[in-house]
C-alpha cells in the first residue's frame, strides 16, 4: 500500500513539472513571437503594472542623449527593453491622462457671462438649445455651472430696506407644514397651517388646512377677518394658483374670479408678491419659523382638535410674548393702534363659491346652470358669462357687473325656469325699441327729405306719421311717396291734411297723364288709303 502511494506521488511530481515547462515554453514563445518595437508585447503588459514616473522618461531621455542603447538604459531602470523603446521618442506630455472633451467645454465662456448676469441652470439651457442646438442635458449645464461657479467671485449679497407699513395697511399670508395627522379619509398627512400676520403689530391668526384650494384659502381669509375683527386694505400673498391667474413681475397681475369676488365683497386688495421673492413678506416668513420651533404637536384626529390647539398656543403664548423686533406685545400694540384702523366687516356673511362659466343663448335671455335655466339682462344676447353661488342664491356676472341674480333651484330639481321680472320688461322695452328703430329706418329708407323732416316733426307726432306714409308707400309704390315728400318738404308742410292733399293732386296728375298716354290716335287721310287684295270667289267658303 506504501509503495501504490509513493508511486502517485511520483506520478503526480513528474506531471506538473512537465506542466510548468510547458507554459513556460508558451510564455517564452509569446514573447519571441510579438515584434519588440510594438507596445502590444507581453513585456508592455507586464510592465505597464508600473506606471512610468516623470523621473524614470526624464532619465530615458538623458541615457538616449548619452547615446546608450535601449537595452542599456533597460537593464538600469528594470525595464523590458520594449518599454523603453516605447518612451524613447515621447515628451512628458504624454504621461497626462487623456481627457474626453465635453460637448459643453466650447460655451464655457459665454455660460460664464450668463451666470454673471444672473441666469440659472434652466434659463441655459434653453438658450444653448434654441441659439446653439445644444443637445446636451440639463445636468450636463449644471454640472458645467457649478464648476465655473467656484472660480468666480461670491455675488455681492443683496441689501434690503425694511420698512414698517402703517397700522391697517397690509396683511401678510403664507402656509407653514409641521408635524403629523390624520386626514378625514385616515391617511396620515402633515399638518398644514394658513398664517395671518398684521406686520405693524405683529397680530397674527392661524388656521388649520388641508390643502391650498380655493375652498380653503377665502373661507380661512374671511375668519381671520373676523378673529381682527376688520379688514386691512391690502392682502400680500405668494402666488397661490387660487388667487393668482398670471403675475409677468412687471405689475400686471391677472387674478381668479373667485380672488376679485373676494376683493369686492370685503373691498380689499391682493398685491402678490414678485416670483422667487419671499423677502417682500417677511414678517409671515418669520412667523412660519416661529410657530414650527415653538407649537408642541400633539397626536391629533380631527381638524377642531388641531384649530383649538393652535388658537390655545396663539392666544396664550404667541400673542403675549415680547416680540424680538418691535420688543412690544403683540396684542397690545394689536390693541392699542392697529385695531381701531382696519376697515368695518360687511353685513352680510361670506360665502365661497367657485365660479363657471356660461353662454347666454343667443335668442332667449337665458343661462343653463345644473339643469336649471336663470335669466339675464336681455343685452347681454350671446355673450360668456360668470355664475356662482351665494348662499341660497345664483349670482350671474360680466366682471364685476351683476346681470342676474336668482334664489337657487333645489337641487334634486330639474328643468325649471327662473325668471327676473325686470329681465320680461327689459326684454318688452328691447323689443319697442328694436321695433321704432326698425320703422325709422323703413321711413329714411324712402327719400332724402324722409330724415330732414323727421327732424322737424315733433316726438309725440313721428311715430303716426312715419305710419302713415309708410301704408301709402306700400299702396302706392316708394316713388310715388318720395316725391310727395320732397314736395312737402319744399312747401314746408308736414301736416297730415297736406300730406292729403299732396297725394290726391298727385294721383289726379298720374291719371290724367296716363289717360292722356291711352288716348286712341287719330290717323292722317292718306292712312285710309289701305289696299285690298280681291276676294276669289271660287276658293271662299262659305
Amino acid at each position: 500500500m506504501l509503495v501504490v502511494l509513493l508511486f502517485i506521488v511520483l506520478v503526480v511530481f513528474i506531471l506538473f513539472k512537465q506542466h510548468s515547462l510547458l507554459l513556460e515554453g508558451i510564455s517564452i514563445f509569446a514573447i519571441q513571437s510579438y515584434p519588440n518595437d510594438k507596445h502590444e508585447s507581453y513585456d508592455f503588459f507586464m510592465s505597464s503594472k508600473k506606471r512610468m514616473t516623470v523621473e524614470e522618461l526624464k532619465h530615458i531621455h538623458y541615457l538616449k542623449e548619452k547615446k546608450y542603447s535601449s537595452s542599456e538604459i533597460a537593464e538600469q531602470l528594470d525595464r523590458p527593453a520594449n518599454v523603453i523603446r516605447y518612451w524613447w521618442n515621447k515628451g512628458i506630455d504624454s504621461l497626462n491622462k487623456v481627457v474626453k472633451k465635453s460637448m459643453i467645454t466650447e460655451y464655457e465662456n459665454d455660460i460664464t457671462n450668463w451666470i454673471t448676469n444672473g441666469l440659472t441652470s434652466v434659463q441655459i439651457l434653453q438658450i444653448l438649445k434654441y441659439d446653439y442646438d445644444f443637445t446636451g442635458s440639463i445636468d450636463t449645464v449644471r454640472r458645467c455651472v457649478n464648476k465655473l461657479k467656484k472660480n468666480l467671485p461670491a455675488p455681492p449679497k443683496k441689501a434690503f430696506f425694511v420698512q414698517l407699513p402703517p397700522p391697517g395697511e397690509n396683511l401678510q399670508i403664507d402656509f407653514v407644514e409641521f408635524g403629523r395627522m390624520k386626514d378625514p379619509n385616515g391617511k396620515d398627512i402633515k399638518i398644514k397651517v394658513m398664517i395671518f400676520v398684521l406686520p405693524y403689530s405683529k397680530h397674527a391668526y392661524y388656521h388649520h388646512v388641508y390643502t391650498e384650494s380655493g375652498a380653503e384659502i377665502f373661507p380661512a381669509l374671511a375668519e381671520a377677518f373676523n378673529f381682527f375683527g376688520g379688514v386691512p386694505k391690502n392682502i400680500i400673498c405668494d402666488n397661490f394658483k387660487a388667487i393668482v391667474v398670471s403675475n409677468n413681475n412687471r405689475g400686471k397681475v391677472v387674478l381668479t374670479d373667485e380672488a376679485l369676488h373676494f376683493e369686492r365683497f370685503f373691498d380689499t386688495k391682493f398685491v402678490p408678491c414678485h416670483t422667487y421673492s419671499p423677502w417682500e413678506k417677511g414678517v409671515v416668513e418669520n412667523a412660519a419659523k416661529y410657530i414650527r420651533n415653538s407649537f408642541v404637536v400633539r397626536d391629533y384626529s380631527s381638524h377642531d382638535a388641531v384649530q383649538k390647539a393652535i388658537m390655545d398656543w396663539n392666544n396664550n403664548v404667541a400673542s403675549k410674548r415680547v416680540h424680538g423686533t418691535t420688543k412690544k406685545v403683540p396684542i397690545d400694540a394689536f390693541t392699542l393702534h392697529e385695531q381701531e384702523t382696519l376697515k368695518t366687516l360687511p353685513n352680510e356673511k361670506y360665502f365661497y363659491s367657485q365660479y363657471h362659466t356660461r353662454k347666454v343663448h343667443d335668442k332667449i335671455f337665458l343661462i343653463n346652470y345644473e339643469g336649471n335655466q336663470y335669466s339675464v339682462n336681455p343685452k347681454y344676447l350671446g355673450q360668456e358669462v360668470k355664475v356662482h353661488e351665494e348662499g341660497d342664491s345664483i349670482v350671474i356676472s360680466i366682471g364685476s357687473t351683476i346681470i342676474g341674480k336668482h334664489t337657487k333651484v333645489n337641487s334634486n330639481q330639474k328643468g325649471v325656469i327662473r325668471i327676473d321680472s325686470k329681465h320680461q320688461d327689459d326684454v318688452i322695452d328691447k323689443r319697442s325699441i328694436d321695433k321704432d328703430m326698425n320703422l325709422r329706418a323703413s321711413f329714411f329708407d324712402l327719400s332724402f327729405a324722409a330724415e330732414k323732416i323727421y327732424e322737424q316733426l315733433h316726438e309725440a307726432e313721428r311715430k303716426i306719421f312715419m305710419k302713415q306714409i309708410l301704408d301709402i308707400g306700400d299702396s302706392l309704390g316708394k316713388d310715388f311717396v318720395a316725391k310727395v315728400l320732397e314736395k312737402a318738404l319744399s312747401q314746408n308742410d308736414f301736416t297730415l291734411k297736406n300730406i292729403e292733399l299732396l297725394v290726391n293732386k298727385k294721383k289726379l296728375e298720374d291719371n290724367n297723364k296716363l289717360k292722356k298716354q291711352n288716348r286712341r290716335k287719330f290717323l292722317k287721310k292718306d292712312e285710309f288709303d289701305i289696299p285690298l287684295k280681291p276676294i276669289d270667289q271660287d276658293d271662299y267658303d262659305i
